[in-house]
């Protein structure tokens, strides 16, 4: 069987600050390009905000076969925005290595490293972790996030 999941909901920002224009909700409510969270990065610092997955439609005897994940981001200024980083996680445990996405002003599609395998209970606590570093630049500095989805293929 394959499921889609897009994030449900955020935890464990550093660093990251919303707007209220666009807070971090609408990230994950609507994958399309006029939609967005607007991550705003403090100076001189890193920040990142996992994304939360909710994958409990998928029986806990399930064998995993195989995970993909992308992500739509982009950032406002590629001088004010440096080190981005994308990768999926279970609770605190990376899984796949640090995917960086083009520091560009149009959105990029992310494709994530995945890992060589997956539990069904690392499902539990699926989260994707989004940030970059913030330059010293008075200036404001934001991460736009589009939108995510992870593609779950398993056997029961």
């Amino acid at each position: 069987m394959e499921i889609t999941v897009i994030p449900s909901g955020y935890t464990g920002s550093t660093s990251i600050s919303t707007s209220s224009s666009y807070p971090i909700s609408n990230g994950y409510t609507d994958t399309s390009s006029s939609t967005y969270a607007r991550l705003s990065l403090s100076s001189s610092s890193t920040g990142y905000l996992y994304y939360t997955f909710d994958c409990s439609s998928i029986p806990s005897t399930a064998t995993i076969s195989s995970i993909t994940a992308s992500a739509r981001v982009r950032v406002s200024s590629t001088s004010r925005v440096t080190s981005t980083q994308c990768q999926l996680f279970t609770g605190t445990t990376a899984k796949g290595s640090n995917t960086t996405f083009a520091s560009t002003s149009t959105t990029n599609i992310v494709t994530l490293s995945t890992g060589s395998s997956w539990t069904r209970s690392e499902l539990d606590d699926l989260r994707m972790k989004i940030g970059g570093t913030g330059s010293s630049s008075s200036q404001s500095k934001y991460i736009y996030f589009y939108g995510a989805e992870v593609e779950i293929t398993y056997v029961t």
